[in-house]
């Protein structure tokens, strides 16, 4: 039996990330990981998705400057291509966290890891089982898509946001059932692409647990694309239809709708990979997640958890990393410097969406009186350069200190300026003290200054 001072289960940010940091520390890890490297947010997620939004802004900019007379003609994608040039980023990412490891000296286990007992980790792979003893473990197994118990949601041609990476040509018609970041995302990506583009969202509207103006504004820009969104519509039933086509039935405000799509993605959320990671007699305390306390400690001696697979847990790639780095912080007897409280949150439509602690409703349902001001970039040098059309700035802060309390962005390169923005909350700044800064000439992120600047 191999002995370690450290078994990691999952080798996605969380997992890769926290097995470096081990590294630092000296200890000697296992690093266990079923599929590939990177996990999710690397092979079929964060990543992928991203590469081809990269491709389908530069044709939107394309697109802008043939109707201004610049261009001759629009871009045309082959989407053979897209998709070759798309997984050569993936492959390129995958293989430097693989040199990552080995110079960190990790070692990495092909299997899906169960902890069978305290201190013991069983690794089964395709033709054989091993066994692993170590001092602690960090699970790290990250979330799946979340499936919905509508009828025909098993039909072929329903995928959920893996399967938009197994695509081999762009369909005609695409129903997204889900208006959250996985959705608005995808619409971007198809109806740039040229597909009919339909989003059925069972709440008031898209974007739901986001600041209210950045859900209006996206939707107005979506259905200039020529997305149609349906928001208070619950999906009924998929059918085949005798076209051969899928068509969904949903109802909207009391009425019976429906619509067609070549295929269906259901992007209506993602679930917690905690199931069977380890025996029933461990213990292992599991509601919607695996249970931990603030830092990543399970209750269970030597066993902690980091990132999705975590209950209650934001979804996102940048949290887990910090959080699982933090865990082998405290493994390793140190205080984690990082705040685990503030987490900024990016979309990458266009223009992009960033935002950091809180709206302005949250702070009045917090009984903090507070202010909002908002600056339209219309008038910024950069944004009229690129024609990023509707865009904006908008900082909350306390209204008897002017101490930022958050800030929602929708503009050029937010998801690059909102860490300006998180360490202004963090630090419990005042706009008085963020206007102080001189800031370049053009760019985006001068459009801050407007914020932050008293009026005379």
């Amino acid at each position: 039996m191999n002995k370690y001072d450290l078994v990691i289960i999952g080798a996605g940010p969380a997992g890769y990330e926290a097995a470096a940091r081990a590294a630092v520390y000296g200890m000697k890890t296992a690093l266990i990981e079923e599929k590939e490297l990177g996990g999710t947010c690397l092979n079929r997620g964060c990543i992928p998705t991203k590469a081809m939004l990269h491709t389908t802004e530069l044709m939107h900019e394309c697109r802008q400057q043939k109707e201004e007379g610049i261009f001759d003609a629009s871009p045309v994608c082959c989407f053979e291509k897209l998709v070759n040039r798309r997984n050569t980023v993936v492959d390129t990412l995958r293989s430097q966290v693989a040199d990552l490891l080995k110079r960190s000296k990790v070692d990495v286990i092909t299997g899906r890891g169960t902890i069978t007992g305290p201190g013991r980790v069983e690794v089964h792979a395709a033709d054989s089982v091993s066994a692993l003893a170590c001092e602690n473990i960090l699970i790290a197994a990250g979330s799946s898509s979340a499936r919905i118990p509508v009828p025909g949601a098993d039909l072929p041609g329903v995928i959920d946001s893996d399967g938009v990476f197994a695509l081999t040509d762009v369909p005609e018609e695409l129903v997204i059932v889900g208006g959250g970041v996985i959705g608005v995302e995808i619409a971007s990506v198809f109806s740039t692409l040229g597909s009919k583009v339909t989003i059925i969202e069972m709440l008031p509207r898209i974007l739901p647990n986001m600041d209210r103006e950045l859900s209006q504004n996206l939707a107005l820009i979506l259905k200039k694309q020529g997305v149609e969104i349906h928001a208070k519509a619950g999906l009924k039933q998929i059918e085949k239809a005798e076209n051969g086509k899928l068509a969904c039935f949903y109802e909207e405000k009391g009425k019976a709708c429906s619509a067609s799509a070549d295929k269906v993605l259901i992007a209506t959320g993602r679930r917690a990979n905690a199931a069977g990671i380890a025996a029933d007699s461990l213990g292992l305390p599991i509601d919607r997640g695996i249970v931990t306390d603030a830092h990543g400690f399970t209750g269970v001696p030597g066993v902690w958890a980091a990132g999705d697979v975590t209950a209650g847990s934001p979804l996102l790639a940048h949290y887990a990393s910090a959080a699982a780095c933090a865990v082998i912080d405290r493994i390793a007897g140190k205080e984690s410097g990082t705040d685990l409280t503030l987490v900024p949150a990016c979309i990458y439509t266009s223009p992009e969406i960033a935002c950091v602690g809180m709206t302005e409703e949250a702070a009045k349902e917090a009984g903090i009186k507070a202010k909002t001001k908002k600056a339209v970039m219309h008038g910024n040098a950069r944004t009229v350069i690129s024609g990023a059309g509707r865009s904006f700035m908008k900082v909350v802060f306390e209204e008897e200190t002017g101490v930022i309390l958050g800030a929602q962005l929708m503009c050029s390169r937010a998801s690059d300026m909102i860490d300006e923005f998180t360490l202004a909350v963090e630090r419990k700044l005042t706009m008085k003290e963020l206007g102080s800064i001189i800031r370049p000439h053009p760019s985006f992120v001068e459009a801050a200054g407007e914020l932050f600047r008293e009026k005379p």
